[in-house]
């Protein structure tokens, strides 16, 4: 129901690796969560993660967290100062998330550990902190407006399988979208289900409302029972998916087509 969680964690194709970096040095990080439907929650213990960037590109404010949550399809731009001493081994974890349906509480899992060497004799001087050039979509009363809302069905019988749908219809038996070429919408993305769905679109950005942090993203987690309002420039003409990045949940239904533009 909730998609494959899988049994190990990967990081770069590898279990546990274990990665050399200087002690106090600065790093940056490029974080994607690959899995077919685990969401990570991702620490370093004794360190503040300060991200600067997201699916889209570089932000213009960056921004500091002990955590970062990041569902199936997300990317995060990362810079960490690796505090410790020469010897020291600081180690990359993921916290449990209750993202619905119960599932079972492992507790801190470890992703990878670094070992921390000598910090170089002469070190190179630090480039600036990069900063992203975005603004704001206009959005305004006058903006159209569409709700999407996310559902579920369970399985009648132990030989069914579970159904996913956006605003009641299942792939392929959908509604196509048609949207002008540059225009700009709010999507309201409901969340009527009993888990957590990561929203993906496919051929352009959008930015997300409420919440303040500027930038570009193309996937967005929706809690459960919550809703995500996001702005998006249709400026890339085509036939376009939306769906949920949990990809047996898109299996199963929940997957819509968008047309930007003529019809090809």
């Amino acid at each position: 129901m909730v998609g494959r969680q899988g049994n190990v964690l990967l990081v770069n194709g590898e279990r546990l690796p274990r990665l050399e970096a200087p002690a106090g040095g600065r790093e940056r990080w490029r974080l994607l969560n690959s899995a077919n439907g685990a969401y990570f929650d991702v620490s370093l213990p004794g360190h503040s993660l300060r991200v600067i960037g997201w699916d889209g590109g570089v932000l213009p404010e960056p921004y500091d967290v002990d955590h970062l949550l990041i569902a199936p399809g997300e990317r995060y731009e990362l810079l960490v100062e690796l505090g410790g001493a020469e010897g020291d081994t600081i180690e990359l974890q993921t916290q449990h998330y209750d993202r619905g349906h119960a599932l079972p509480d492992l507790g801190p899992r470890p992703l990878a550990t670094f070992a921390l060497t000598a910090p170089p004799a002469n070190p190179a001087p630090r480039s600036p902190e990069p900063r992203g050039d975005v603004e704001p979509l206009p959005v305004t009363p006058a903006t159209p407006r569409r709700s999407f809302t996310l559902s579920e069905e369970e399985p009648a019988g132990p030989a069914d399988e579970p159904r996913f749908f956006i605003n009641d219809e299942a792939y392929p038996d959908v509604t196509r979208l048609v949207v002008g070429t540059g225009e700009i919408e709010v999507w309201e993305i409901v969340n009527d289900a009993e888990m957590d769905h990561p929203f993906h679109l496919h051929g352009t950005f959008f930015q997300v409302l409420d919440q303040p942090h500027l930038g570009w993203k193309d996937t967005v987690n929706v809690p459960r029972k919550s809703t995500v309002r996001i702005a998006v420039d249709f400026d890339n003409p085509g036939l376009w998916m939306y769906h949920c990045h949990i990809l047996e949940h898109a299996e199963r239904g929940m997957m819509g087509v968008l047309q930007v533009g003529e019809a090809p």
